[in-house]
C-alpha cells in the first residue's frame, strides 16, 4: 500500500534570468538579431507552431547556431532563444513583439547616445524590464534585491555571494538572514548549506509516516518511495537508482566504519565512493570530493588521514541513528544540487544584468556604477518591500510603457536636486559640473585613463591589432580576459573600433577624451558593446585643429569597396553638414585595402558629395585610408603630435589622383 509523503519540490528556488539554452555569447546583438528577424517573420506569419518555428530558424541561421540534434531539432532551440524575450516583456506569449520590444528596436540604432545616467537607451531599457522581472516562488524582486547586497558590502559585493547568495535568497528575511551569516563567517559555503535545510521538516515527517507502517528502514519499494519524494531531482527516471545506490553505499561505510581497519576504509573509498559526482547532481568531480573528502588527491601519496577524518566528520557519516542518516542525505544531497545550480546559473546571469550596464565587475567584486551606487543608496531601506504581482497584473506591466524608474516603482522617482546634494557630499569635485551627466561621463573619463595605464598599453594594443589580421577570434578573447579578468563577450568589429579608439588616443598623445570618442559604445565595465548596424561614423574624435571620424572595417577581401565606398563618404559629408567643421578628416583603417576602394575614396578630395535632392552638402573631402600596419607603426614611432598632423596634411595635399597609386606611393610610404 502506498503511502502519503510530503513531496519535496523539485523546483531548486535559485534564481535564473533565461535559461542555460539562451546561453549566447552577445546577448545585446543576439537579442536585437532576433526581434529583428521575429518583426520580419510576423508579417507573414502569425502562428508559433513547431512547424512555424521550424520555419523562424530561417531567419536566425545566419547567426545563431541551433542545435539540431536536440529532441525536438531546432524547433526546440528557437523556442529556448525567444522564451526569454517573453518574460522579459519584448515579445508575448504568442511570441509577437510588444511595443517594449519595438521599443528597444528603435532605441539600438541610438549608437551615440546616453540618458541621464550616461548609460545607453537600450540599457536603459533593459533595467526598467529587469526591475519588473519576478521570479517564480520569491516574494522580493531579483533586480532590486541584488541591488540590496551591493549596497550592504558598501558597494564592493564578493563574487561569492553574487555567485551563491543572492541568488538563493528568495525572500526578504532570507535574503537579510543569509547575508548576515556570510558576514560571520565569511563562508558562502556555510549559507548554501543552511538554504539545503529549507524541507528538513517535511522530511523528517515522511520519515515519521514511513516508521508508522514499518519496523526498519530495508532496501525495498516502500522504502525507495519514501526517499524519492525526499530527494527531487528533476531528471529522467533512470537517475533514481543511481542515487538510491550511492545512498547504500554511503550507509553501508556509515554501519561498518566503526569495525574497519583504515585499510578497508581507504579501500571503500577508492573503489565504491570517490567518482560517484553524478550521482548527487555535482557538476564535477572536484565539487563532490572537497565537500565529502576535503582534497581531490586519492593517490597512494595523499593524505589518507586526513581524508579519512574528515568524511568521517561530516554530517552524513557521524549521523546518530538512521532516521538522522536519512535526513543528513537529503541535505548533502539539497546542498550539492543548490551548489552546482549557482555555478551553472552564473555565468548566465552575469551575461544577462550586463544588458543594463548597472554593475561594474572588478577582480572579485561587483559593484553599482557611480550614480546608480548614490541613487538607490537614497532608497536602500526601500528595496526589498515591493512585492511580486498576481499573474495577470504582472504581465500587463511587464509590457506597460514606463518611461523613468520612478514610474515602474514610486519610490524611484528621481530627485536630481537632492541626488546631486548626496553626490556633492562625498564628491567635492562634482561642483564643477552642471548635471548627473556630466559629472558621470568625467567619472567615466577618469576609469577610461586608468584603464589604458594599467590594462591596454601600447605592446598590449598592437598584440590584439596583429590578432586581428588574420583574425584569430579566440585569441583575442583569450588576451583580454588575462589581461582584464573579465571575459570579453561583444563582437570582435566591435572590439576593433575600440582598440583603434585607444590607438589614436595614443598617438595623437591623449589629445581628446576616449568616453567622448565612443560614447555610448561602452558597457558599464569600459568594454565595447556590440550594437546595431548602420549609423553615423564609428568613431568621432575631437582635437584642437581638427575633427577625425574613424572609420573601421575588418573586411579585407572584394565586399570592401562594396561595404564601405558609399558610406564613409556619407558619414563624413553628413558630419561635415551637422558640425560645420569643413576641417574634418575621415581615417578608414583596414587589414588590407581594396585597390578599387582607394579609387573611390581617394577621388572625394576632387569631388562633391550631394543628398538625394541633388544639392551639394559637402565638398573636397579628406579620406585618408591606413591598414592596420601603419596604425601599429604609429603606435611604435610614437611621432609628435604637431608633427603627425602635418605629415597627414602633406599626404592629403599629394597632386596624385589615382588612389591606389597615391597609397602605395605616399601614404604607406609616409606611416611605414
Amino acid at each position: 500500500m502506498s503511502l502519503e509523503y510530503i513531496k519535496i519540490p523539485t523546483s531548486s528556488n535559485v534564481i535564473s534570468l533565461g535559461n542555460t539554452g539562451m546561453r549566447v555569447k552577445d546577448p545585446r546583438l543576439t537579442y536585437f538579431k532576433i526581434l529583428e528577424s521575429l518583426k520580419e517573420f510576423r508579417k507573414f506569419n502569425k502562428d508559433w507552431k513547431e512547424k512555424d518555428q521550424k520555419e523562424f530558424v530561417g531567419y536566425l541561421s545566419e547567426f545563431i547556431n541551433f542545435n539540431e540534434e536536440a529532441v525536438l531539432g531546432s524547433a526546440k532551440d528557437v523556442r529556448l532563444k525567444v522564451a526569454f524575450l517573453s518574460q522579459l516583456g519584448l515579445v508575448d506569449a504568442k511570441k509577437v513583439i510588444t511595443h517594449r520590444g519595438k521599443e528597444l528596436l528603435e532605441l539600438s540604432n541610438q549608437n551615440n547616445d546616453t540618458q541621464e545616467f550616461n548609460i545607453g537607451y537600450d540599457s536603459f531599457l533593459y533595467i526598467k524590464q529587469f526591475l519588473k522581472f519576478q521570479e517564480k516562488e520569491w516574494t522580493i524582486f531579483p533586480l532590486l534585491s541584488l541591488i540590496y547586497c551591493c549596497l550592504e558590502f558598501e558597494n564592493n559585493l564578493p563574487n561569492d555571494v553574487f555567485s551563491f547568495v543572492w541568488p538563493i535568497s528568495s525572500s526578504k528575511e532570507e535574503l537579510i538572514s543569509n547575508i548576515m551569516k556570510y558576514k560571520e563567517t565569511k563562508n558562502y559555503k556555510e549559507v548554501i548549506s543552511l538554504s539545503s535545510e529549507r524541507y528538513v521538516l517535511d522530511v523528517k515527517k515522511n520519515i515519521k509516516t514511513f516508521l508508522q507502517s514499518h519496523n526498519t528502514f530495508d532496501s525495498s519499494d516502500a522504502f525507495n518511495e519514501m526517499m524519492y519524494a525526499n530527494l527531487p531531482h528533476g531528471r529522467g527516471p533512470g537517475f533514481k537508482p543511481k542515487v538510491l545506490t550511492l545512498y547504500q553505499d554511503f550507509k553501508y561505510y556509515w554501519s561498518h566504519k566503526n569495525r574497519w581497519p583504515d585499510e578497508e576504509k581507504i579501500r571503500f573509498i577508492n573503489k565504491k565512493l570517490k567518482s560517484r559526482y553524478r550521482c548527487l547532481c555535482a557538476s564535477t568531480a572536484d565539487l563532490y570530493q572537497t565537500t565529502l573528502f576535503s582534497q581531490t588527491d586519492f593517490s597512494k601519496n595523499a593524505d589518507w588521514n586526513s581524508l579519512v577524518n574528515h568524511f568521517e566528520q561530516i554530517d552524513l557519516i557521524s549521523s546518530k541513528d538512521e532516521s538522522e542518516f536519512i535526513l543528513n542525505f537529503h541535505i548533502l544531497f539539497m546542498y550539492i544540487k543548490k551548489y552546482t545550480i549557482c555555478e551553472e546559473y552564473r555565468d548566465l546571469n552575469m551575461r544577462q544584468l550586463d544588458l543594463t550596464e548597472l554593475f561594474i565587475v572588478e577582480h572579485d567584486t561587483i559593484s553599482l556604477d557611480i550614480l546608480f551606487n548614490y541613487f538607490f543608496d537614497s532608497v536602500k531601506d526601500k528595496l526589498l518591500d515591493e512585492l511580486p504581482l498576481p499573474k495577470k497584473e504582472y504581465k500587463a506591466k511587464l509590457i506597460a510603457n514606463h518611461l523613468n524608474l520612478g514610474d515602474v516603482y514610486s519610490f524611484l522617482n528621481l530627485d536630481r536636486q537632492a541626488l546631486m546634494s548626496k553626490i556633492l557630499a562625498c564628491e567635492p569635485e562634482a561642483k564643477r559640473f552642471t548635471s548627473l551627466k556630466d559629472f558621470g561621463k568625467q567619472k567615466k573619463e577618469n576609469r577610461l585613463k586608468k584603464l589604458v595605464a594599467k590594462v591596454f598599453s601600447p605592446q598590449r594594443i598592437i598584440t590584439l591589432l596583429e590578432l586581428m589580421s588574420p583574425r584569430q577570434d579566440d585569441q583575442i578573447r583569450e588576451e583580454i580576459e588575462k589581461w582584464y579578468n573579465k571575459s570579453y563577450e561583444a563582437s570582435i568589429p566591435a572590439l576593433f573600433e575600440y582598440i583603434l579608439t585607444l590607438s589614436f588616443y595614443l598617438i595623437f598623445e591623449k589629445s581628446f577624451k576616449i568616453g567622448e570618442a565612443l560614447n555610448a559604445k561602452l558597457d558599464a565595465n569600459l568594454l565595447p558593446k556590440s550594437h546595431a548596424p548602420g549609423g553615423g561614423a564609428d568613431i568621432e574624435i575631437k582635437t584642437k585643429n581638427k575633427h577625425y571620424l574613424i572609420e573601421a572595417t575588418l573586411s579585407d577581401n572584394n565586399n570592401q569597396k562594396q561595404m564601405e565606398a558609399e558610406p564613409v563618404p556619407r558619414h563624413l559629408a553628413h558630419y561635415i553638414k551637422k558640425n560645420s567643421i569643413v576641417d574634418t578628416v575621415a581615417i578608414f583603417v583596414a587589414p588590407k585595402l581594396d585597390p578599387n576602394n582607394l579609387v573611390v575614396l581617394r577621388n572625394y578630395i576632387f569631388s562633391n558629395w550631394y543628398n538625394s535632392k541633388g544639392d551639394s552638402i559637402a565638398e573636397s573631402m579628406n579620406i585618408l585610408p591606413l591598414t592596420i600596419h601603419n596604425i601599429i607603426y604609429l603606435l611604435k614611432k610614437k611621432p609628435n603630435f604637431e608633427e603627425l598632423e602635418n605629415r597627414i596634411d602633406k599626404v592629403l595635399k599629394s597632386a596624385e589622383k589615382d588612389g591606389k597609386i597615391w597609397y602605395e606611393s605616399v601614404v604607406n610610404k609616409e606611416f611605414s
